[in-house]
């Protein structure tokens, strides 16, 4: 895993800590 690997993991533990789900059956895959 590379630099990006790893602040991507974080990044998704710290968003799904931050955001409600109903957040991600709204938004769409970009």
């Amino acid at each position: 895993i590379g630099f990006w690997g790893i602040v991507a993991e974080i990044w998704a533990i710290i968003d799904v800590a931050t955001k409600p789900d109903s957040y991600y059956i709204n938004f769409p895959n970009e």
